[in-house]
């Protein structure tokens, strides 16, 4: 733990120096002093995370990551984000890597365009010093399943499960066109 934060201190200052002819870059930088709003002893993931990711956790994508983890209970959880607040880089690795915990299936639900980027996100962020496997999914309307791929997702989704895994399912959108005879 201690040398993790070690690291997460050596890189601040790198980018403390790196941005010092930038001052809009600098105060963003001064600001977030990290560790804001959260524990690394309770969420030892994000703390790897930041260092595997070179970047500090704001505090509002710790607050939207904890409400994320633990909604009131009883109750759903809807959130709109801005563009610009790390939601694929940090806050969706940031929630999944607590989920992952060998209890949960935990899934990641993206639409076919951002497929691709958001399984390459996820496995550099989650792969490197967390050491989790994403499993990819495609889903559609028309996949039709039997007993035997219904048995080999249940592996699929057990072995994710067990091992910490992330489970990205991808959504695929079907267009049925009516044929005229």
């Amino acid at each position: 733990m201690r040398y993790a934060k070690a690291l997460r201190a050596s890189q601040r200052a790198e980018r403390l120096i790196r941005t010092s002819t930038k001052p809009i870059e600098l105060t963003s930088e001064l600001v977030n002093i990290g560790g804001q709003n959260w524990d690394p002893m309770s969420f030892p993931e994000w703390l790897l995370l930041e260092v595997e990711s070179g970047l500090l956790m704001r505090e509002m994508q710790a607050s939207i990551a904890k409400h994320m983890l633990a909604p009131k209970p009883g109750r759903n959880s809807v959130m709109q984000l801005n563009m610009g607040e790390r939601k694929s880089t940090f806050i969706v690795p940031a929630v999944a890597a607590a989920l992952a915990n060998g209890q949960n299936l935990v899934r990641v639900f993206v639409a076919r365009p951002q497929s691709k980027q958001m399984f390459q996100m996820l496995v550099s962020k989650l792969g490197g010093l967390l050491g989790r496997r994403i499993y990819h999914m495609p889903i559609s309307r028309s996949l039709r399943l039997g007993v035997p791929e219904a048995e080999s997702f249940w592996a699929m989704y057990t072995e994710c499960m067990e091992s910490g895994g992330v489970l990205a399912a991808v959504k695929i959108h079907c267009i049925a066109t009516k044929t005229q005879d």
